[in-house]
């Protein structure tokens, strides 16, 4: 015998949902149920034929599928946040792998611009001034007091020279290496 209405209700709506006896559209005629325990959380074990069930008020069915309806929101919400993390992950990666070939990019360009200097500087040190120089001075040598010319050619670095005065003449041959 059913003790009361939300029970008899419970237990009706559990033969309708679950075993399925009940149709679309057509009452299902009253059942009557012994009741075998009662539990503290307002449930309650039923014999209803040869079946023993769990009666459960409508209360507590509503609740049960609003937490198995917010249980499923909540997984499918976590599926969708490891699939974005994934893909963050997998973004990430491909900036650190972008990054490290930038970063090499970066290097060989720095050791290409340093070559480049080097060999400007080079080029500078080859320049050094003009290729074709003519050297001229005027003194005098010796006890005689007479005027002397030196007269010199440079091409590059090599130079030669040749001095001149009345009774004495002379050539000299040489190399120009700066120091500073």
């Amino acid at each position: 015998m059913i003790r009361s209405g939300t029970a008899r209700l419970a237990v009706l709506l559990w033969g309708t949902c679950v075993i399925g006896h009940a149709s679309p559209g057509r009452a299902e005629p009253a059942r009557t149920c012994t009741v075998l325990t009662a539990t503290p959380e307002g449930a309650y074990v039923v014999v209803i034929g040869t079946d023993t069930c769990v009666a459960v008020p409508v209360s507590a069915a509503r609740q049960a599928l609003v937490a198995q309806a917010d249980l499923k929101d909540c997984q499918a919400r976590a599926a969708l946040a490891a699939r974005l993390i994934a893909q963050y992950q997998t973004t990430a990666s491909y900036y650190d792998s972008t990054l490290a070939s930038y970063r090499a990019y970066i290097a060989e360009l720095e050791h290409a611009v340093r070559g480049y200097k080097q060999l400007a500087q080079d080029y500078k040190r080859l320049s050094g001034g003009p290729r074709a120089s003519l050297d001229l001075g005027v003194g005098v040598t010796g006890g005689d007091q007479k005027p002397a010319v030196l007269a010199g050619l440079a091409v590059g670095k090599f130079r030669a020279w040749a001095f001149l005065q009345e009774k004495n003449a002379g050539g000299a041959v040489g190399a120009s290496f700066p120091i500073f």
